[in-house]
């Protein structure tokens, strides 16, 4: 299942989180903690985000995807 949605200014703390944690886990070893926390207050912080959110041209999505496989013969993981 595959689902993809605008992410509305209600969700603006579960932006900031993936937003960190997504720009922690893929540029963390690349700099140190306090250059990457002075880039997160400055870029994700609630403000900056809430006002991004409202801009008409600028646009967030939450995307989320499952697969699920039940029963033998079909591959992957099973529940």
């Amino acid at each position: 299942m595959k689902q993809i949605r605008e992410v509305s200014i209600e969700e603006v703390e579960a932006l900031q989180k993936v937003a960190i944690d997504t720009f922690y886990e893929t540029f963390g070893p690349y700099y140190t903690d306090g250059n990457l926390q002075k880039y997160f207050d400055s870029a994700f912080n609630i403000e900056t985000l809430k006002k991004e959110l409202q801009e008409p041209l600028s646009f967030y999505y939450f995307f989320k995807y499952i697969k699920i496989f039940l029963g033998p013969g079909m591959g992957g993981s099973r529940l």
